[in-house]
């Protein structure tokens, strides 16, 4: 049985400082995930599935669905490429290990 792992990678230059109304509602329906956005960030596609940015283009949001660790290590790679191409002196978190829906 394949597992599924979802890649919701948040890459993040600063943080929101005022509360945005939240209008948009996506769902993810392999996954069996919704999530809500600000109205006024803009959804892409993008090599991982659907990119979302912010309005002043400082932070962006990655959503998309892979079947298997392989699959996953693959999206990460992909995220390591774009952030590299996009940005400079990114510090990435120690990795944890999450239960979702448990």
């Amino acid at each position: 049985m394949k597992k599924l792992f979802v890649v919701t990678v948040l890459v993040a230059l600063a943080v929101l400082s005022s509360a945005a109304a939240f209008a948009g509602t996506y769902a993810m329906e392999k996954a069996g995930i919704q999530f809500t956005l600000p109205d006024s960030w803009q959804p892409a596609d993008s090599r991982l599935g659907t990119m979302f940015v912010s309005p002043k283009g400082d932070m962006v949001a990655f959503f998309g669905e892979v079947d298997g660790e392989e699959g996953l290590d693959g999206a990460f790679a992909v995220v390591d490429e774009i952030v590299a191409e996009a940005m400079t002196d990114v510090e990435y978190e120690d990795a944890k290990e999450t239960e979702i829906n448990g």
